[in-house]
């Protein structure tokens, strides 16, 4: 995604939401890496890490519910078996806490 599009999808999302400004640069930085192909495709049934470094460091991650932080940092050395809820393969469940729905980026793939 170049400059001009992350500029017109930050505009979009501004006018389109009440999200807070670190919080828009987020979604744009998401939306690079999934058009970017960056995201990696998780399969049902693949074992899977979470990303915690990755997930903490975002700007975004204090303004995030605490039960999901909690979760994030408790389960930081956890496998936990993937479960695909998205058609394009990039939004993740974990079948062992089906609360919590993830980016495939959040996620190391277990070999």
């Amino acid at each position: 995604m170049n400059r001009e599009s992350r500029r017109k999808a930050a505009r979009y999302i501004r006018r389109k939401s009440n999200l807070s400004v670190a919080q828009v640069d987020e979604m744009v930085h998401l939306l690079d890496d999934v058009s970017g192909g960056k995201a990696p495709v998780i399969q049902d049934g693949d074992r899977v890490k979470l990303n915690v470094d990755k997930i903490v460091s975002r700007k975004t991650y204090n303004d995030l519910n605490e039960q999901y932080r909690n979760f994030v940092e408790v389960s930081s050395d956890k496998v936990f078996t993937a479960k695909n809820v998205s058609a394009h393969k990039n939004i993740v469940s974990l079948v062992e806490a089906p609360k919590w729905y993830f980016w495939a980026g959040d996620l190391i793939r277990v070999e």
